[in-house]
């Protein structure tokens, strides 16, 4: 189609604070951390790269940017197994906004249903919340749609982003 691809479709998903249910409330977070060391974004590229078979180093790049020019738009974090690095996510805050911004959202798979990936959905929204924020929005995968659901999201609406291949 004219050069572009398609690729694969996600659903819009949001979450009212202001509400915040208890599922999500009660969720253990006790191996989250937050990353605030630029040079602790290497392992969590390292670890995306090893899930999605893909070069990250672009946004290798534009994290560290962030935790070392504009800290306060940004909370990266971690969960760990036992010290490994198992799971990752991170949070944007915009100016003028309601509404945060969860990214990232990635377990390794030997690390999976052991709920980290919730445990980082509910310490972003924790942060939301102490930023006064009221919603949250993720642009959720098919793997990450069912999760999120249980944790209070609602659909809004389906996106699917197109690549211009030259």
């Amino acid at each position: 189609l004219l050069g572009f691809k398609a690729e694969p479709e996600e659903t819009i998903v949001y979450l009212d604070l202001s509400a915040l249910p208890e599922r999500l409330a009660a969720v253990n977070a006790e191996n989250v951390e937050r990353v605030f060391d630029p040079d602790g974004v290497g392992e969590i590229i390292s670890m995306m790269e090893s899930i999605w078979q893909e070069d990250c180093s672009e946004l290798g790049t534009s994290l560290r940017a962030q935790l070392r020019q504009d800290p306060a738009h940004l909370g990266l974090y971690v969960a760990r197994v036992d010290a490994a690095l198992a799971s990752v996510g991170w949070i944007r805050f915009h100016d003028n906004s309601s509404f945060a911004s969860l990214w990232g959202g990635a377990t390794l798979p030997k690390y999976r249903n052991r709920g980290l990936y919730s445990a980082l959905v509910a310490v972003r929204a924790r942060e939301a919340l102490r930023h006064g924020l009221r919603f949250l929005t993720v642009d959720a995968a098919p793997t990450s749609r069912p999760i999120l659901e249980k944790l209070g999201f609602q659909t809004l609406s389906r996106a699917r982003g197109y690549t211009w291949e030259v």
